[in-house]
């Protein structure tokens, strides 16, 4: 009897020291520890007659929250977030993330943590762009029985025009994802160059007759040779009825102020040449050789004069001030075409 007493005794101080075990660990399924229940039955308190009563709080313990990783994608960034918030929301906020105006959040900011593993940024916005383009000129060419075939002479310069153009660009991360056409409109409208293209065929030579010398108001003569006396024609590839030896001057577009008209009323342009109408009447077809080694001016119209121009004289009009500047005065010989 002794023994099993002595064995009861035993069992009792090991169930008492596995019941205060539990009790300071606490159990969050009951609100009391487990040694201080009602023992009804009779052996149990039998068992623990003698036994110091030991009072804990035992007060109900919270959940440990557990943290994960979370990443975030923000355009080229990627930020690992380690949090135990809810919501993407709020991980969001505990990391200091802050969006901008256009930004979205995918999967939403109301998405529970636990339910995914990596959240995007995106920034999504418009933007209106206002450019402006050129409007490229057209070009017609005109037959003109003024000029000789061969010659294209340019009534009038091309100018290209202008157009504004307003298009909408749709952009995600500072990539362009579409681009539309939202209006245009014609600032300046394209001006046409117009090109006068020669088809006066050249004339046989004629011999001229007669006395061929003229003089002028102050009875200062001019000499003219006929074709007859100079038989130069089919070397020059052209016809004449004769020629004057003059001294050429040249000018350019910057002595008028803005578009250089002639005194015919035609704008001035290379093959234009002023004359004194005395001499080389308005109107007058030529062809100028130059008599010094200078490049000669070739096939050109008398439609100007100019209060410097008197006698034999003539001003050749070139593009260029420069080349008009390096001309200077020079001997030239001055075919009048049949």
């Amino acid at each position: 009897m002794e023994d099993r007493s002595r064995a009861k005794e035993i069992f009792t101080l090991a169930v008492f020291i596995m019941l205060l075990a539990l009790s300071v660990i606490g159990n969050q399924y009951h609100q009391k520890p487990l040694y201080a229940q009602s023992i009804a039955s009779a052996d149990e308190d039998r068992l623990t007659e003698g036994l110091p009563f030991i009072e804990l709080d035992a007060q109900p313990m919270m959940p440990i929250p557990l943290k994960k990783t979370l990443t975030v994608f923000r355009g080229d960034e990627r930020l690992h977030l380690l949090t135990g918030q809810e919501t993407v929301e709020e991980a969001m906020i505990e990391a200091g993330i802050e969006l901008k105006p256009g930004d979205r959040v995918f999967p939403s900011l109301y998405s529970l943590t636990q339910n995914t593993d990596h959240v995007v940024i995106m920034n999504f916005k418009e933007e209106e762009i206002t450019k402006e383009q050129s409007i490229p000129f057209t070009s017609e060419e005109r037959s003109s029985e003024d000029y000789l075939v061969g010659e294209r002479i340019t009534q009038s310069q091309g100018q290209d025009g202008k157009k504004q153009i307003v298009t909408k660009r749709y952009l995600r991360d500072d990539v362009i994802l579409k681009e539309e056409l939202i209006g245009e409109k014609v600032i300046q409208e394209p001006t046409q160059e117009v090109i006068l293209v020669g088809t006066k065929e050249p004339i046989e030579t004629v011999s001229l007759s007669g006395d061929l010398s003229t003089s002028d108001e102050d009875n200062s003569s001019t000499e003219l040779y006929s074709s007859e006396e100079n038989n130069s024609s089919s070397e020059l590839g052209f016809s004449y009825s004769y020629y004057i030896d003059c001294t050429a001057t040249a000018y350019d577009a910057s002595v008028a102020d803005g578009i250089p008209y002639t005194a015919s009323g035609t704008i001035a342009r290379p093959g234009v040449i002023a004359v004194d109408p005395s001499v080389i009447p308005l109107g007058t077809s030529v062809y100028i050789e130059s008599l010094d080694g200078w490049s000669s001016y070739g096939y050109a119209v008398a439609e100007d004069t100019g209060s410097a121009i008197v006698g034999n004289i003539v001003d050749l009009f070139y593009d260029s001030h420069q080349t008009a500047l390096d001309f200077g005065r020079r001997p030239v010989r001055v075919y009048i075409l049949n």
